[in-house]
């Protein structure tokens, strides 16, 4: 269950993620260089998958590029996703990847 892992435990696995990384290409100006001034504080958020199977999941958002873009991840199964803001408590999947890096060039 995804609200069993804390805010510790995601900035930890964002931070491995990004050390991973390496060179990427983002259109949005997210560079290897500043790509920690984007990052927030983690929380829970409520996602509309785009998916009638699945509907809606929590997951953890990340890294924001503006109030209404940015991107979320679920540790366990490490999937990722680009969202934009609904509303204040909802988030719409805009691209759904298994890595940061497709993320992040995906936005």
């Amino acid at each position: 269950m995804i609200d069993a892992i804390d805010p510790e435990t995601v900035r930890l696995f964002m931070q491995a993620e990004i050390m991973r990384l390496g060179p990427f290409e983002n259109w949005h100006g997210i560079t290897p260089t500043n790509i920690n001034s984007f990052l927030v504080q983690p929380q829970l958020v409520e996602v509309d998958l785009d998916d009638a199977l699945c509907g809606h999941a929590r997951m953890w958002l990340v890294l924001k590029l503006s109030e209404d873009m940015g991107i979320v991840c679920d540790p366990r199964s490490e999937t990722w996703g680009v969202v934009e803001s609904v509303n204040d408590h909802l988030f719409q999947v805009v691209i759904c990847t298994d890595g940061l890096r497709e993320a992040l060039e995906g936005m």
